[in-house]
């Protein structure tokens, strides 16, 4: 009796330490990732809105960039939905993504553009890009990936991010879209 109880201990302390190894190792394991993301279902696709709850910043300029992300399943290519706030007016062109492997441009749309608060212009705009390009740049928790915001005056105003901020983006995005992959295969 003795034997198999210290078997099962050890077991069970065995389990424990990978699981918890594996917590320090991803810090997106533990956290559940259904609260940044919301999914409605059609009758023939599913919509996942999902929400990246992370500021992209350039200090220089004092300006800040949160985005969010609309993939309807049944369509090739995902809807960004950014907003940019700056002390400097400008209009925006383009949005591109970049990292040390790819680069994906796209032009944008202006949604709205707000400067009531403090001298800062709030940008709302929108974009699209292929699902899998765009997969991809977050495919690699080692390459950070940086947004640039490109005005008619030819800017290239990028905006970054802390890498531990990364790495926590960067598993959230990749677990969701192992989540949409597994799903589309289940139909």
């Amino acid at each position: 009796m003795k034997n198999n109880s210290c078997v099962k201990v050890q077991k069970l302390i065995l389990v424990s330490v990978l699981f918890i190894s594996s917590i320090l190792v991803n810090p997106c394991f533990g956290q559940k990732i259904s609260k940044y993301y919301v999914t409605h279902v059609n009758k023939n696709s599913t919509l996942y809105s999902i929400n990246t709850k992370q500021k992209w910043v350039n200090k220089e300029l004092k300006s800040t960039f949160e985005y969010d992300i609309k993939y309807d399943t049944s369509k090739d290519s995902i809807v960004i939905n950014f907003f940019f706030i700056s002390p400097k007016k400008i209009k925006i062109l383009n949005l591109r993504i970049q990292n040390s492997i790819k680069n994906i441009e796209n032009s944008t749309k202006n949604l709205f553009i707000d400067n009531r608060k403090r001298n800062l212009y709030h940008y709302q705009c929108t974009t699209t890009f292929l699902y899998k390009d765009f997969k991809k740049m977050f495919s690699n928790e080692k390459e950070i990936t940086s947004f640039y915001v490109i005005s008619n005056k030819g800017e290239n105003i990028e905006l970054i991010i802390s890498r531990k901020k990364w790495q926590k983006q960067q598993s959230r995005l990749s677990r969701i879209f192992e989540l949409i992959s597994f799903n589309k295969s289940k139909k």
